[in-house]
Protein backbone atom coordinates (compact mmCIF):
# COMPACT_ATOMS: atom_id res chain seq x y z
CA UNK A 1 0.00 0.00 0.00
CA UNK A 2 2.41 2.74 0.74
CA UNK A 3 4.61 2.10 -2.17
CA UNK A 4 1.76 2.37 -4.06
CA UNK A 5 0.43 5.58 -2.86
CA UNK A 6 4.08 7.14 -2.60
CA UNK A 7 4.42 6.02 -6.51
CA UNK A 8 0.97 8.38 -6.95
CA UNK A 9 2.08 10.89 -4.90
CA UNK A 10 5.02 11.09 -7.64
CA UNK A 11 2.95 10.99 -10.68
CA UNK A 12 0.71 13.49 -9.47
CA UNK A 13 4.11 15.38 -8.72
CA UNK A 14 5.82 14.91 -11.85
CA UNK A 15 2.52 15.75 -14.11
CA UNK A 16 1.56 19.17 -12.02
CA UNK A 17 1.70 20.83 -15.46
CA UNK A 18 -0.92 18.51 -17.05
CA UNK A 19 -3.39 18.03 -14.44
CA UNK A 20 -2.67 21.74 -12.68
CA UNK A 21 -2.59 20.23 -9.07
CA UNK A 22 0.17 21.99 -6.91
CA UNK A 23 3.11 19.78 -5.23
CA UNK A 24 1.38 21.19 -1.99
CA UNK A 25 -1.40 19.74 -2.31
CA UNK A 26 -0.25 16.36 -3.86
CA UNK A 27 1.77 16.29 -0.55
CA UNK A 28 -1.26 17.09 1.69
CA UNK A 29 -3.15 14.40 -0.06
CA UNK A 30 -0.91 12.19 0.88
CA UNK A 31 -0.39 12.51 4.11
CA UNK A 32 -4.33 12.14 4.45
CA UNK A 33 -4.31 9.10 2.95
CA UNK A 34 -1.31 7.68 4.84
CA UNK A 35 -3.11 8.80 8.24
CA UNK A 36 -6.85 7.46 7.07
CA UNK A 37 -5.66 4.08 6.19
CA UNK A 38 -3.48 3.71 9.36
CA UNK A 39 -0.13 3.57 7.60
CA UNK A 40 1.32 6.46 9.89
CA UNK A 41 0.10 7.27 12.88
CA UNK A 42 1.04 9.34 16.14
CA UNK A 43 4.43 8.00 16.88
CA UNK A 44 5.86 8.20 13.48
CA UNK A 45 5.17 12.16 13.52
CA UNK A 46 6.83 12.41 16.66
CA UNK A 47 9.80 10.90 15.15
CA UNK A 48 10.19 13.72 12.13
CA UNK A 49 13.07 16.09 12.84
CA UNK A 50 10.21 19.26 13.15
CA UNK A 51 13.14 21.76 13.91
CA UNK A 52 14.98 21.33 10.21
CA UNK A 53 11.23 20.83 8.35
CA UNK A 54 10.63 24.24 10.37
CA UNK A 55 13.64 26.02 8.94
CA UNK A 56 13.44 25.16 5.48
CA UNK A 57 9.87 25.97 5.12
CA UNK A 58 11.53 29.81 6.49
CA UNK A 59 13.86 29.98 4.43
CA UNK A 60 11.45 29.28 1.59
CA UNK A 61 9.22 32.03 3.13
CA UNK A 62 11.59 34.58 3.40
CA UNK A 63 12.78 33.56 -0.38
CA UNK A 64 9.12 34.15 -1.63
CA UNK A 65 8.77 37.00 0.18
CA UNK A 66 11.44 38.62 -0.70
CA UNK A 67 11.24 37.31 -4.49
CA UNK A 68 7.90 38.61 -4.65
CA UNK A 69 8.10 41.94 -3.12
CA UNK A 70 10.63 43.02 -5.07
CA UNK A 71 12.54 44.49 -1.99
CA UNK A 72 16.41 43.85 -3.97
CA UNK A 73 15.87 46.02 -6.98
CA UNK A 74 16.79 48.85 -5.82
CA UNK A 75 19.66 47.43 -3.76
CA UNK A 76 20.98 45.71 -6.40
CA UNK A 77 19.60 47.48 -9.61
CA UNK A 78 22.82 49.91 -9.57
CA UNK A 79 24.84 47.01 -9.77
CA UNK A 80 27.23 47.23 -12.51
CA UNK A 81 28.15 44.23 -14.78
CA UNK A 82 31.77 44.76 -13.39
CA UNK A 83 30.46 43.89 -10.39
CA UNK A 84 28.64 40.51 -10.98
CA UNK A 85 31.71 38.63 -10.37
CA UNK A 86 31.84 40.42 -6.53
CA UNK A 87 28.43 39.81 -6.21
CA UNK A 88 28.55 35.83 -6.86
CA UNK A 89 31.94 35.45 -4.82
CA UNK A 90 29.93 37.08 -1.88
CA UNK A 91 27.17 35.30 -1.68
CA UNK A 92 29.18 31.96 -2.35
CA UNK A 93 31.44 33.21 0.31
CA UNK A 94 28.22 33.06 2.64
CA UNK A 95 26.98 29.90 1.59
CA UNK A 96 30.14 28.13 2.18
CA UNK A 97 30.22 29.86 5.90
CA UNK A 98 26.68 29.41 6.57
CA UNK A 99 26.01 25.11 5.37
CA UNK A 100 28.99 24.77 7.82
CA UNK A 101 26.80 25.52 10.75
CA UNK A 102 23.37 24.70 9.24
CA UNK A 103 22.22 22.15 6.88
CA UNK A 104 23.22 22.57 3.51
CA UNK A 105 19.29 22.59 1.85
CA UNK A 106 18.39 25.32 4.56
CA UNK A 107 20.95 27.62 3.31
CA UNK A 108 20.43 26.73 -0.01
CA UNK A 109 16.72 27.15 0.53
CA UNK A 110 18.14 30.94 2.28
CA UNK A 111 20.14 32.45 -0.42
CA UNK A 112 19.29 31.28 -3.92
CA UNK A 113 16.11 33.27 -3.46
CA UNK A 114 17.66 36.42 -2.49
CA UNK A 115 20.82 35.36 -4.08
CA UNK A 116 18.94 35.23 -7.56
CA UNK A 117 17.10 38.63 -6.97
CA UNK A 118 20.77 40.05 -7.29
CA UNK A 119 21.25 38.72 -9.97
CA UNK A 120 22.34 41.22 -12.55
CA UNK A 121 21.82 39.74 -16.22
CA UNK A 122 21.20 35.98 -16.10
CA UNK A 123 20.16 34.43 -12.69
CA UNK A 124 21.60 30.99 -13.38
CA UNK A 125 24.93 32.99 -12.74
CA UNK A 126 24.85 33.62 -9.51
CA UNK A 127 22.54 30.25 -8.73
CA UNK A 128 24.69 27.58 -9.83
CA UNK A 129 28.02 28.48 -8.02
CA UNK A 130 25.90 29.33 -4.96
CA UNK A 131 24.19 26.18 -5.25
CA UNK A 132 27.42 24.40 -5.34
CA UNK A 133 29.08 26.60 -2.61
CA UNK A 134 26.04 25.52 -0.45
CA UNK A 135 27.84 21.82 -0.81
CA UNK A 136 31.06 23.30 1.10
CA UNK A 137 30.34 22.22 4.36
CA UNK A 138 33.64 20.43 5.08
CA UNK A 139 35.00 22.05 8.27
CA UNK A 140 33.17 20.53 11.82
CA UNK A 141 31.59 17.41 12.28
CA UNK A 142 28.18 19.26 12.73
CA UNK A 143 28.71 20.20 8.63
CA UNK A 144 27.23 16.76 7.43
CA UNK A 145 26.22 13.02 8.59
CA UNK A 146 29.17 12.27 6.25
CA UNK A 147 31.48 14.42 8.56
CA UNK A 148 30.07 13.39 11.95
CA UNK A 149 30.27 9.57 10.96
CA UNK A 150 33.73 10.28 10.07
CA UNK A 151 34.62 12.31 13.51
CA UNK A 152 32.72 9.75 15.37
CA UNK A 153 35.34 6.87 14.94
CA UNK A 154 37.87 8.60 16.91
CA UNK A 155 40.81 8.57 14.42
CA UNK A 156 40.58 12.21 13.99
CA UNK A 157 40.67 15.76 16.50
CA UNK A 158 38.41 18.47 15.55
CA UNK A 159 41.10 20.43 14.76
CA UNK A 160 43.04 17.96 11.95
CA UNK A 161 39.34 17.80 10.66
CA UNK A 162 38.67 21.58 10.92
CA UNK A 163 42.11 22.66 9.13
CA UNK A 164 41.39 19.69 6.29
CA UNK A 165 37.97 20.64 5.77
CA UNK A 166 38.96 24.34 5.71
CA UNK A 167 41.58 23.88 3.04
CA UNK A 168 39.43 21.61 0.51
CA UNK A 169 36.42 23.80 1.18
CA UNK A 170 38.22 26.99 0.19
CA UNK A 171 40.28 25.24 -2.70
CA UNK A 172 36.87 23.95 -4.22
CA UNK A 173 35.23 27.75 -3.37
CA UNK A 174 38.51 28.70 -5.50
CA UNK A 175 37.63 26.15 -8.53
CA UNK A 176 34.08 27.22 -8.34
CA UNK A 177 34.62 30.83 -8.59
CA UNK A 178 37.30 30.47 -11.15
CA UNK A 179 35.06 28.43 -13.25
CA UNK A 180 32.32 31.01 -13.20
CA UNK A 181 34.87 33.98 -13.63
CA UNK A 182 35.56 32.20 -16.90
CA UNK A 183 31.70 31.56 -18.10
CA UNK A 184 30.51 34.99 -17.00
CA UNK A 185 31.70 36.58 -20.32
CA UNK A 186 30.74 33.86 -22.52
CA UNK A 187 27.36 34.13 -21.15
CA UNK A 188 27.22 38.52 -21.47
CA UNK A 189 28.07 37.83 -25.33
CA UNK A 190 25.30 35.09 -26.25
Amino acid sequence: KTGGIALLMIFFWLSGGWHGISETWVALAGVGVFASLRLIGVEDLKKIDWDILILMWGGLAIGTAIEKSHVLIPMFSSVDISQEFIIIAVFCLLAMFLSTFISNTATANLLLPIAIGAAVVDPRLIAIPVAFSCSLSMILPVSTPPNAMTYSCGTLKMVDMSKIGLIIAISSLIIILSGFKWIIPLVHRS
